[in-house]
Formats: structure tokens, C-alpha cells, sequence
């Protein structure tokens, strides 16, 4: 079960080098925030069990979105890409409420894909371009691609001006509600960039369970702070 969520729910971007430092600072993010994301490509892969294990369960399970971003996708991992997916396979077996994995590692990687649906955990599956926004045809597609490994699917990409803005809010149109399993299907899709701070609040009133903010240095590009977005949610009501 997840955080309560209102209209304008949010989810705080945690990026910490330190066991101590990531936990102290999820703790401090879900005290202010319905959900943190917790950047476990800024640790030391063998330092995550750690921290992953001293987190309150109901914390991990109920509110808290993990990822292992490589650096092609806008993250810090160091290593290969096998050691990356021998990672994202440890961090299932915790059971997050969510776990990040981009759409192009798991088309890559049949037994990645296998090993976390076999886990049980939710699959939030998501897609970056840090150069470009595509057509809408082709963001179309992509997205209903991305529905075929979960009905939990999120898109970001770099705009340049208020057009590229708008097409990344116009697929909730297309999105389609029932999932494979029956249930709902969600979506995350904004843009990235000074041209798409707005579509991170705009996303909300489109569907998106949460929209991604920072607590005080912006993870992401044209991320808003929690007081920013807070701001503009109440402007919005």
C-alpha cells in the first residue's frame, strides 16, 4: 500500500554517497514528501544492502522508489552494465515500493526482465532523452512498448521550447486505463529543461501519481525544489 496521495503528491530525488547520509536524508525527504526516490547509483554498490536493510519496511515497501541510473540515462554508476543488473536483481528482493529500470535495459536483457517480474516487485519502467524530445508519433510508440513490461511507465525528455513541452503532456491522452492485469494503468511523462519546469506540475493534473522535486540542489534538469512546486500546486487549486 502507498503513501496516501492528494492532487499534488510528490516524490523527493535523494542522491547521497554515504549509507548514513542517503538513509538520514530519505528519512528527512518522507517527513516533507509523500515519496523520495532513492539515487542508489551515487553509493557503492556493496554498500546498499546496508542501507536497504536498516530502512523502516513499511517505509521501503509503502513510499520509496529505487533506482541504478547509468550515466547514459543521466546517473553516477561506475561499472559495467552486468554488475548494474546483478544490482537492480538485489535491490528487488527488498521489495520497494517501486523499482526504476529503463525500458532499454530490460529489452536488452531477457534474463533481467525475467528475474525481476519473478521477483514481485512493481516495476516502474522509464525512458530518458537528455538531446531531444521526439515526434509524437515515435513518443507514442515508445510508450505503449514500455507498457508491455509494466503498467507503471514514466518518460523524460529535453525540450527546447514550448512545443516539445506540450507533446511530453500529450500523452495522457493516449495512455489507455486498463492494465494487463486489469488494474490501472500510470503514467510519468514530463519534460526535462528550463522549457518543461511546468509540465512538472502539469503532469499532475493529467494523471501522474507524483511529480519528481529536490529538497535543495536540482538532481535532473529544470527540477523544481519542494518549495517551488508546493508554490505552484496551491496557484493551481
Amino acid at each position: 500500500m502507498a503513501a496516501k496521495r492528494n492532487r499534488y503528491s510528490t516524490c523527493v530525488s535523494v542522491a547521497r554517497g554515504s549509507p548514513a547520509a542517503m538513509r538520514k536524508a530519505l528519512l528527512e525527504a518522507l517527513r516533507r514528501s509523500e515519496y523520495a526516490e532513492a539515487r542508489l547509483d551515487y553509493m557503492r554498490p556493496d554498500d546498499v544492502p546496508g542501507l536497504l536493510g536498516s530502512l523502516p519496511p513499511d517505509l521501503l515497501r509503502r513510499r520509496i522508489v529505487c533506482t541504478v541510473r547509468n550515466r547514459r540515462d543521466g546517473g553516477r554508476f561506475e561499472g559495467q552494465e552486468g554488475a548494474r543488473y546483478g544490482m537492480l536483481d538485489r535491490v528487488a528482493a527488498y521489495r520497494p515500493f517501486m523499482l526504476d529500470v529503463e525500458y532499454d535495459a530490460l529489452k536488452r536483457s531477457r534474463r533481467l526482465a525475467g528475474a525481476l517480474h519473478a521477483s514481485g516487485t512493481r516495476l516502474l519502467v522509464s525512458w530518458h532523452s537528455f538531446v531531444r524530445t521526439p515526434s509524437p508519433d515515435a513518443l507514442r510508440r515508445r510508450m505503449q512498448e514500455m507498457f508491455r513490461y509494466s503498467d507503471h511507465v514514466k518518460l523524460a525528455c529535453m525540450a527546447k521550447d514550448a512545443d516539445e513541452s506540450i507533446r511530453m503532456l500529450e500523452l495522457y491522452r493516449w495512455i489507455g486505463r486498463e492494465g494487463a492485469d486489469g488494474g490501472r494503468r500510470t503514467l510519468i511523462s514530463f519534460a526535462m529543461g528550463d522549457a518543461g519546469r511546468l509540465t512538472r506540475v502539469l503532469c499532475m493534473q493529467l494523471g501522474s501519481p507524483y511529480a519528481y522535486v529536490s529538497l535543495g540542489r536540482a538532481v535532473a534538469p529544470g527540477q523544481l525544489s519542494l518549495g517551488e512546486f508546493r508554490r505552484l500546486g496551491r496557484v493551481l487549486k
